[in-house]
């Protein structure tokens, strides 16, 4: 049985996949005990899948058709830096996506739910969007981190939302790649 990992994102427009790349590049200047996401990585995920049998593939990109339905192309600000987990040496790095119109939560709720009808487990925890920048590793100085995240803090890059994307991701020569699967546009209502 031939098997795809699969999630479903948006993928940065250029202009702010360039913004952000710059971003990533200063701090990676001033940090190497962090493993960098490299340009063509920088997604938001709105909900994770795991592993699908390959023949069940078009049922889920049905169930993204039917999530974006209604849903309008939509602006979201990446602004502010963080790092997961709160309260504990931090293991990633990302920067916030703020949505003042609740477009992100409301997608996120709906692929939740289309998710579940094919088998796939609720999401547990609050739906936090963010964008990953970084994966920090053992034993990293945690001082000049703190001290470079502070100093980017002051980051905002207005993002533009037409489409989410169902990405594959599949490790190659110890590289993860993401393949796009299928692609659903956001549309104005009329």
């Amino acid at each position: 049985m031939d098997t795809s990992r699969v999630f479903v994102a948006i993928e940065l427009d250029m202009v702010s996949a360039g913004s952000i790349a710059r971003l990533v590049k200063g701090l990676q200047a001033n940090l190497s005990d962090v493993r960098w996401s490299r340009p063509e990585q920088l997604h938001l995920t709105l909900k994770f899948i795991g592993e699908v049998d390959n023949r069940e593939l078009p049922q889920f990109c049905n169930a993204l058709r039917d999530a974006c339905a209604g849903i309008e192309p939509f602006s979201l600000e990446l602004s502010g830096l963080g790092a997961f987990p709160k309260n504990k040496p931090p293991r990633v790095v990302w920067v916030s996506a703020e949505d003042p119109h609740g477009m992100l939560g409301k997608l996120a709720e709906q692929l939740d739910e289309r998710m579940v009808a094919l088998g796939v487990p609720r999401e547990k925890r609050a739906f936090t969007p963010h964008l990953t920048l970084g994966r920090v590793a053992r034993g990293a100085d945690l001082p000049r981190l703190q001290q470079a995240m502070e100093a980017a803090a002051q980051v905002s890059i207005r993002c533009e939302v037409e489409e989410l994307v169902l990405l594959s991701s599949v490790k190659e020569q110890g590289k993860v790649l993401y393949e796009a699967l299928d692609r659903v546009a956001l549309e104005d209502a009329e």
